[in-house]
């Protein structure tokens, strides 16, 4: 829902997220603090720091494999409380495969030199819309 990027020291910093989960009828706000350590073109790593998870750690490796870009996403987490009744294999698979939908449009959109939608300069998107 929200991301804030604090404490920046080169290619590691810290990122500040409100986010949600649903299960049914049940929606969860949840707050979280990460680290963040950039390898360009490489690699990015996220570890929680503290918020509502127990624990939550990714890592996203890029390659080029026979001409093709590669991206695979590994990641552990420990959901607690209220959250894991929300945050479920699937809920994380499916947020995941959408994230990274965006961001494939957005490459898209970019390498076309298509100017942002509307909502997006306005900042108030919806999902699948920008």
């Amino acid at each position: 829902d929200a991301s804030q990027i604090a404490n920046r020291d080169g290619n590691k910093f810290e990122v500040i997220q409100k986010s949600h989960a649903s299960a049914g009828l049940l929606r969860i706000s949840l707050d979280s603090v990460r680290q963040v350590e950039l390898s360009p073109k490489q690699e990015i790593r996220s570890h929680l720091l503290k918020g509502d998870l127990k624990s939550s750690d990714f890592t996203t490796r890029i390659a080029e494999e026979g001409g093709v870009i590669k991206i695979t996403v590994h990641g552990k987490f420990m959901a607690g409380g209220l959250s894991a009744s929300a945050i479920t294999l699937e809920t994380v698979e499916s947020q995941t495969r959408r994230q990274y939908q965006e961001l494939r449009e957005e490459i898209l959109r970019r390498k076309a030199n298509e100017p942002p939608p509307p909502c997006l300069v306005a900042k108030n998107c919806t999902q699948g819309s920008g």
